[in-house]
Order: structure tokens, then C-alpha cells, then sequence
């Protein structure tokens, strides 16, 4: 017998800092864009040696986490991070 898959409990920001987190991540969605734009979809980390792939995978996965804190602060100090990790591997590849 199958199991359902459960939904993750998730917090819920108060309305006002949707806002905030949504213009937080605006500039490294341009970012992004840009650079898939440029190397293609999903390309870039594969262009570079592993080890640096893997500190961007695990950059990735910090902002996610942040994300679902749903915690501002926490979420623009990854996607500074971020942002430094896709022009580094621009400037490696």
C-alpha cells in the first residue's frame, strides 16, 4: 500500500513581508536569467570545476532554506551570497 505524500509544514509570512522577500529576490532573478540567458538553462555549475558546483548547489540549497523561514533578513543575506556565486562561476566558466 502507498503512503500519501504529506505537504511540509510550512509558516506563513505576514502579508507585509511578502513584499519584502519578493524584492529581495528580484535582483538575483535578473541575475539568473541573464546568465541562463547566456550559457543555457541549468548549464552554468557544469562548466565549472566540481568543487566550485558544489559550494553554488549548497548556496542554492541555504536560499531555499531561508526562503521557507520566511525570515527577510536572513533571505537577503543569501541571495547576496548568490548573486556573488553566479558572477563567480561566470567569470570561472
Amino acid at each position: 500500500m502507498k503512503k500519501k505524500a504529506q505537504a511540509a509544514d510550512v509558516e506563513l509570512a505576514p502579508a507585509d513581508q511578502w513584499s519584502g522577500i519578493a524584492e529581495a529576490l528580484k535582483p538575483l532573478d535578473r541575475l539568473a536569467r541573464k546568465m541562463e540567458l547566456k550559457w543555457g538553462a541549468g548549464r552554468l555549475p557544469a562548466l565549472v570545476e566540481p568543487e566550485l558546483a558544489s559550494l553554488f548547489g549548497k548556496a542554492r540549497d541555504k536560499l531555499n532554506e531561508a526562503i521557507q523561514s520566511n525570515n527577510p533578513d536572513v533571505i537577503v543575506r543569501r541571495v547576496q551570497v548568490m548573486i556573488r556565486g553566479w558572477e563567480k562561476l561566470d567569470a570561472v566558466a
